[in-house]
C-alpha cells in the first residue's frame, strides 16, 4: 500500500479543495508531527512551528495583494487600504471583537492586519467587491470632493480604478496571480538550494496479490515515470508516484496505468489497472507497493516496543541483538550485501533475501559503524563487528485458521505455467495435511533449496468444491526469497505468498485447531467456529504503558469486524504487533449463534516470526542545487506541475469524478502547513509553492468576485467597447459572493469532520 498525497487547492479567502483523507499515508500526513508541548522545549517548538506557518501563509497572501497594489500604483490608481486578513467588525451579543490587529496610515494608504485570517485585499478607489457598496463607490468617483479633483471626460475621478483603460485594469487584476506564480517559483528555488529531502520512488515490497505483485514489479525497482505525469527521471519522489496513481484512478479508473521502472539499470515498462480494495470506501486507487528501507538501524527506540517488553518477561525466548543506532548491516553469515546504487547502504530487501530463508535460525550479522564508509560488501573492514541475531518467536492466540483458496497468480510464474486455478484450495504440503493457513508460507520457507509439492482441490466455476478432482503442483523453493512482510493496518490483503511458487493463498475465518491448555481452549473455542469480530482490550501496569506508547489512543481498541476488507490476514498481522500477554476479545459464530470469549497473545511453540523486530531507516536523499539559475528552472517546473494538478483536480470535480465532500477549508490548510513546517524549512517552502500555484489557479476561475470574474467583465468591455451593465454586474457579483460564502461554510464544516476523524 502506497504512502500517498493530499492535494490542497485554495483561493484568496483560503477556500481549499483536497482529494480527501486517503486510506494510505499522504505526503502531508506523513510529515513529522508537531512536538507535544509536554516540556518547555516542546512548547517552544510548537510555538516556532505555528509562527512559521502563520508567517508563511501570511506571506503568500501578502505577495498576492502586493501584486495588485504595485500594478495599481504603476497606473496611478489611488489605493486606500492594503490589508492581510479582513478587518470586518464582529459582535457576539454585547461583546465587540477588534476588527484590526495592527494598522497604520502611510501617505494615502492605510496598511494593516485584519482580525479574520482568511485572506486579504487592496481597496482601490472606485472598486469594491461588496455589491452593497457599488452605488456608494460610483457616487464617490463622480464627485470632485473637497480637493477639487478634475474629473475625466466620462465624469470619473482620474485616480479611480474604473477611470483606467481596460488593458490597465487587466494588468492590475492579473498582477496578484502573477506575483503568486513568481514567488511560488522563488520559494521552490530556495528550497532546492537549501536542499530538498525526499524518498526515492524505490519499491521496498509488493503486497501479495495486488496488481504490482501480479504484474511482476519487484523490490528494488525504481519508478522513473508514472502516468506520463512528468519527464522520466531517477529523482522521482515516492510521494509523486503515489499521487499520480491516485489521480489516475479517479480520472480514468478502468484504463491501464503506464509505468516505467529501472531494474538493474535496465528500463522496463508496465501497464496495468490498480486496485481500490485497500480503501474501505472504494474511492482511491493503489498498486500495492511500499517504499524502500535501508539496512541501517534506526530510531531512538530501535527495537519494537513489544520486543523490548517481551525480552524482560520471565523465561522469555526473546533475545535483543547488540545493535547500535545508525549501524549498517553489511553481511549475513559472511555473505556481503550489495549497496543500492547511489546509496550508502544496502536496501532492506537485499537483507531480507538472505535473512528470510533463515527466519527460524540464529544468524551472524556483520555491522559497520555509522561513520564508516558505505562501501558495498565492506565486511572485512576494521570498522565492522559481528553480532548474533536470534530468531523471534511468532505470536499466536492459541488458534489456527483454515487455509483458503488461491487468490492470486503472478504473471509468468511457475504457477501460471502449471495452470493452477484461481479459487482452487490447497489441502496438503509434501503429503502432509495443511492445518494452519497462517503459517503455510512459513512451512514453505523451511523448504528453501528443496522441492515443495502442493496438493490442491479443483473448485467448480461457481466456487463449490469438486471433491472428485485433486492435482499436484511442485516447484523448487529458491535459496533466496522475501517472505510476505505485510504489517498491521494494511487491510484487504489477499493472503500470503508461497515463496517461489507465484501463488498467493488466502486464509479463512474458520478456526481449524485450538492449542491445548491455551486460554482459547479454556474459553470454549472449537475447530469450525467462524471468527466474526476482534477487539484489543486495554491493559494496566507495564503492559498498559507499552500500549500508550504504541497506539496513542488512535482507535486501536475499537471493535473490528472480519470480512473481505479486514480478514484473517489482518487479524494475524495485528497479533504480531501485540505484546505477549495482551488480551483480545473474539466474537465467533457457531451453529448460527454468536458467542464471545477472551483469548490471549502468547508465544508460538512451533514457529518463529518472519519479522525479527528491528526498526530500519527509510531510503532518503537530499536534492541540492547550488546554481540559482538551475534552481529557478526547477522552481518553475514545480509551479507548472502544481498548476496542472489543480486544473486536473478541478476538471474531475466538474465532471463528477470527485464530490464536494472531498473539499476542505482553512483548518485543513493550516494543519497541512503545520505538518510541513515541523518537517523543516524546505518542506514548508515547497508547501508554499504548491499553495501559491493553487491560489493562482483558483483566483483566476471565471467566478464573479474572484480575479477571474473581473477579467471576464473586462474582456467583455474590451470586445463590446462598453462595460457590463452595472445592475447585471452587481447581481452577478452578489451571486458570486453568496456562492463563495456558502461554499466557505460548507468547507469549514468539512474541516471539522475531516480533522475530527484524523485525530479520533
Amino acid at each position: 500500500m502506497e504512502p500517498t498525497g493530499k492535494r490542497l487547492l485554495c483561493m484568496n479567502t483560503f477556500l481549499s479543495l483536497q482529494d480527501g483523507f486517503l486510506p494510505t499515508m499522504t505526503w502531508l500526513l506523513a510529515a513529522t508531527e508537531i512536538a507535544e508541548p509536554s516540556t518547555l522545549a516542546g512548547y517552544l517548538t510548537s510555538f516556532y512551528t505555528i509562527a512559521m506557518v502563520a508567517l508563511g501563509l501570511g506571506f503568500v497572501i501578502f505577495v498576492h495583494e502586493l501584486g495588485h497594489f504595485l500594478a495599481a500604483k504603476t497606473f496611478g490608481v489611488k489605493c486606500e487600504k492594503f490589508y492581510v486578513g479582513f478587518d470586518v467588525p464582529i459582535s457576539i451579543g454585547p461583546i465587540k471583537l477588534p476588527a484590526k490587529l495592527v494598522h497604520f496610515q502611510w501617505g494615502e494608504t492605510e496598511y494593516g492586519i485584519g482580525a479574520i485570517p482568511l485572506g486579504g485585499y487592496v481597496k482601490m478607489l472606485g472598486q469594491d467587491d461588496d455589491p452593497r457598496k457599488a452605488e456608494q463607490e460610483a457616487k464617490r468617483i463622480r464627485e470632485a470632493g473637497g480637493d477639487s479633483v478634475e474629473l475625466t471626460a466620462t465624469g470619473l475621478d482620474p485616480r479611480s480604478y474604473p477611470a483606467k483603460p481596460v488593458y490597465a485594469r487587466m494588468v492590475i487584476i492579473s498582477a496578484g496571480v502573477i506575483m503568486n506564480l513568481i514567488f511560488g517559483a522563488i520559494f521552490a528555488a530556495a528550497a532546492f538550494m537549501i536542499g530538498v529531502p525526499y524518498n526515492p520512488s524505490i519499491v521496498g515490497s509488493t503486497l501479495p496479490g495486488d496488481p504490482a505483485w501480479v504484474n511482476g514489479l519487484q523490490p528494488g525497482d525504481q519508478f522513473i515515470n508514472v502516468d506520463n505525469s512528468r519527464p522520466e527521471t531517477d529523482e522521482l519522489r515516492f510521494t509523486d508516484m503515489t499521487e499520480a496513481v491516485v489521480m489516475h484512478g479517479i480520472r480514468s479508473p478502468e484504463e491501464p496505468l503506464s509505468m516505467v521502472v529501472l531494474r538493474d539499470g535496465e528500463r522496463k515498462e508496465f501497464n496495468f489497472v490498480g486496485t481500490r480494495e485497500h480503501d474501505e470506501r472504494g474511492k482511491y486507487m493503489t498498486i500495492g507497493v511500499t517504499s524502500a528501507m535501508m539496512a541501517k538501524i534506526m530510531g531512538t527506540s530501535v527495537f519494537d516496543r513489544k520486543i523490548v517488553y517481551e525480552s524482560k518477561l520471565p523465561n522469555s525466548p526473546v533475545t535483543l541483538p547488540d545493535f547500535n543506532l545508525d549501524e549498517r548491516i553489511v553481511a549475513i553469515d559472511g555473505q556481503p550485501l550489495p549497496n543500492f546504487p547511489g546509496q550508502p547502504a544496502a536496501g532492506l530487501f537485499e537483507l531480507q533475501k538472505l535473512l528470510d530463508p533463515k527466519f527460524d535460525k540464529p544468524v551472524t550479522v556483520t555491522v559497520a559503524a555509522a561513520n564508516a564508509e558505505g562501501k558495498s560488501g565492506d565486511a572485512a573492514s576494521s570498522q565492522t563487528r559481528d553480532v548474533t541475531w536470534q530468531p523471534v518467536p511468532r505470536r499466536t492466540l492459541g488458534i489456527s485458521m483454515a487455509v483458503g483458496p488461491v487468490k492470486a497468480i503472478g504473471k509468468g510464474t511457475l504457477a501460471e505455467e502449471a495452470k493452477v486455478g484461481l479459487g482452487d484450495r490447497p489441502t496438503m504440503l509434501n503429503g502432509e495435511p495443511i492445518e494452519d493457513g497462517l503459517t503455510l508460507h512459513l512451512a514453505v520457507a523451511k523448504l528453501a533449496g528443496k522441492t515443495a509439492t502442493l496438493t490442491l482441490k479443483r473448485m467448480a466455476n461457481d466456487g463449490a468444491e469438486n471433491t472428485d478432482e485433486t492435482y499436484e503442483f511442485a516447484w523448487q523453493v529458491p535459496e533466496q526469497f522475501i517472505l510476505s512482510h505485510i504489517g498491521y493496518g494494511r487491510e484487504a490483503v489477499a493472503g500470503y505468498e508461497l515463496p517461489g511458487s507465484g501463488l498467493v493463498v488466502s486464509v479463512l475465518r474458520e478456526v481449524s485447531r485450538v492449542e491445548p491448555d491455551s486460554l482459547a481452549e479454556k474459553s470454549g473455542l472449537k475447530a469450525g467456529d467462524l471468527v466474526q469480530q476482534v477487539q484489543i482490550m486495554p491493559a494496566d501496569g507495564e503492559l498498559g504503558e507499552v500500549y500508550k506508547k504504541m497506539f496513542r489512543g488512535n482507535g486501536a481498541f475499537e471493535e473490528q469486524t472480519l470480512d473481505g476488507f479486514r480478514n484473517s490476514v489482518f487479524l494475524n498481522e495485528m497479533i504480531q504487533e501485540l505484546p505477549v500477554g495482551s488480551t483480545v476479545k473474539l466474537s465467533y459464530k457457531r451453529d448460527a449463534e454468536i458467542n464471545q470469549c477472551d483469548v490471549q497473545v502468547q508465544f508460538d511453540k512451533d514457529w518463529s516470526a518472519s519479522d525479527r523486530g528491528v526498526a530500519f531507516s527509510p531510503f532518503s536523499g537530499t536534492y541540492v542545487e547550488s546554481n540559482f539559475g538551475t534552481a529557478l528552472v526547477l522552481g518553475v517546473d514545480e509551479v507548472k506541475h502544481r498548476m496542472l494538478g489543480v486544473v486536473d483536480f478541478l476538471r474531475m470535480l466538474a465532471t463528477g469524478k470527485m464530490n464536494l465532500r472531498m473539499m476542505g477549508g482553512p483548518g485543513v490548510i493550516f494543519y497541512a502547513a503545520s505538518q510541513e513546517a515541523a518537517a523543516g524549512p524546505t518542506r514548508l517552502l515547497l508547501f508554499l509553492t504548491m499553495l501559491s500555484a493553487n491560489l493562482a489557479v483558483i483566483n483566476f476561475l471565471p467566478i464573479p468576485a474572484l480575479d477571474g470574474g473581473h477579467m471576464v467583465f473586462l474582456a467583455y468591455e474590451a470586445i463590446r467597447g462598453k462595460p457590463v451593465d452595472e445592475n447585471l454586474q452587481m447581481q452577478l457579483t452578489l451571486g458570486g459572493v453568496l456562492a463563495l460564502l456558502s461554499l466557505m461554510v460548507f468547507v469549514i464544516i468539512n474541516d471539522v469532520m475531516n480533522l475530527s476523524r484524523l485525530f479520533s
